[in-house]
């Protein structure tokens, strides 16, 4: 059962009342991503992202970071329809996407342009201890766009305010151009892309050892999804490696996935990693022309566009 935030529906969001005082922001524009926002002008520099993830906001010293993330619904979505059963699913989304999330609470609130907002805040063990997550969904027809705010526990107050700020000033759901008032900073979308996660696949072993003299084909990947990159990974610069050990069927399937280790050891790699493997597809391994099952370890490396 979901708790609802202190303060939930009933009243207006706390990050209405004057969110971020004494920070001085600058407007971010996404073109042709339909969105923009105020986010600090010290301290905080914008990384682009890759897959879903549009953009990523991190603060110089990697203490707490905001990933934009952006979903095409199939259906437009009426501020009617933005309802509790929506922010029910935007927490089973949470679950899928983070490990090991821990004391969920949501709300529903409505901000003074009258956008339904769902606020979700939850905590994770992340490589520096206990963090502390919010994301606001902010559905705009067609386009969901999440504001995944992340810090360490002990220091979220610290950069909540920022936090709101930026959710507050959040516009989305058209093209944006740049206004007179609203000058596009110098600099938008600076920083090191990641290029796509890189996988090697090498034979492991064999569920049976095949008998002496047979021809062995070995299985070759025909299909493969690459990984998302973390966000919170992306916005601390962090590369890495997951080897994964895969069971294969006789159909070329992926019917098992297993870490061996992770370098570093973050469970965000892990996680991308084997859900990309578990969609891998495979011609079938041969013995004597018979198709037959395998295991496999699977190299999948996290690797910033310009480091070797």
């Amino acid at each position: 059962m979901l708790a609802p935030i202190p303060g939930g529906a009933a009243q207006r969001p706390r990050w209405l009342l004057g969110s971020g005082r004494g920070v001085e922001y600058q407007r971010f524009e996404a073109p042709g991503k339909g969105f923009s926002l105020e986010y600090p002008k010290k301290e905080w520099q914008v990384v682009s992202g890759a897959g879903s993830i549009v953009v990523v906001f991190a603060q110089s010293k990697s203490e707490a970071s905001v990933a934009i993330d952006h979903t095409l619904l199939k259906t437009a979505l009426a501020p009617e329809e933005i309802t509790q059963l929506f922010a029910d699913l935007e927490v089973e989304h949470v679950k899928q996407r983070d490990s090991g999330v821990q004391g969920i609470r949501t709300a529903l609130q409505t901000d003074t342009d009258g956008r339904r907002i769902i606020v979700i805040d939850y905590t994770r063990v992340g490589l520096k201890g206990q963090e502390q997550v919010r994301q606001y969904s902010l559905p705009f027809g067609a386009d969901l766009f999440r504001l995944i705010c992340n810090a360490q526990a002990a220091s979220f107050a610290k950069h909540e305010p920022v936090f709101e700020h930026m959710a507050q000033t959040f516009r989305g759901g058209a093209p944006i151009t740049a206004t007179a008032d609203e000058p596009k900073p110098a600099g938008a979308l600076v920083g090191t892309a990641p290029a796509a996660p890189d996988a090697s696949v090498g034979m492991d072993l064999t569920t049976a050892a095949p008998p002496q003299g047979a021809k062995v084909t070995p299985p070759k990947l025909v299909k493969q999804v690459p990984p998302q990159y973390p966000a919170r990974a992306l916005a601390s610069h962090i590369e890495g490696v997951v080897t994964v050990r895969a069971s294969i069927d006789p159909a070329g399937s992926v019917v098992g996935v297993e870490v061996v280790k992770s370098m570093p050891s973050d469970p965000d790699m892990v996680q991308a990693a084997l859900r990309a493997v578990r969609q891998w597809k495979f011609s079938p391994a041969l013995v004597d022309g018979v198709p037959t099952s395998v295991v496999l370890t699977v190299n999948v490396a996290f690797r910033l566009e310009g480091r070797v």
